[in-house]
């Protein structure tokens, strides 16, 4: 199960926060990728960004999801508003190939650059992105599995 997780600094990167914001808003049509094979099965990919970051546009988080998709002919689904109890509502797309999921995009309203929900170093009032994790990789699993 492949999870992408929009982090842009790492030890090595010495630009400050806003450099590196502006570095990765910079929009480039990159190339095709290949066709996958049709013998070849990609896992799922569950793509989770806010819709108020500032250093990862928040463009890059569909940009991801359609970009993992394309390869096998997807069809998107209307885009539904989810929220549970008081927490940010968040706007999800899924991509599928016949009835198997290839992607999830999960766009949350108002969420920054942090990590969502949950606790102690995130805003307890956005979706909990470990459960939503948690939840898509076990169906996954399970459907793998029969």
């Amino acid at each position: 199960m492949l999870v992408m997780l929009h982090r842009c600094r790492n030890r090595y990167d010495t630009r400050n926060g806003r450099e590196q914001a502006d570095a990765l808003s910079i929009s480039a049509t990159p190339s095709p990728l290949p066709p996958v094979p049709p013998n070849m099965q990609l896992p799922a990919l569950p793509v989770i960004h806010g819709t108020t970051n500032r250093v990862v546009a928040p463009a890059n988080g569909r940009e991801a999801a359609v970009r993992w998709t394309e390869r096998v002919a997807t069809v998107a689904s209307k885009p539904r508003s989810v929220q549970c109890g008081t927490r940010y509502p968040a706007t999800i797309t899924d991509y599928r190939k016949d009835d198997r999921l290839v992607s999830t995009h999960c766009e949350i309203d108002q969420l920054v650059h942090d990590w969502s929900g949950g606790q102690p170093f995130s805003d307890v009032l956005r979706p909990d992105a470990s459960q939503m994790i948690w939840i898509f990789v076990s169906k996954e699993f399970d459907q793998s599995a029969e």
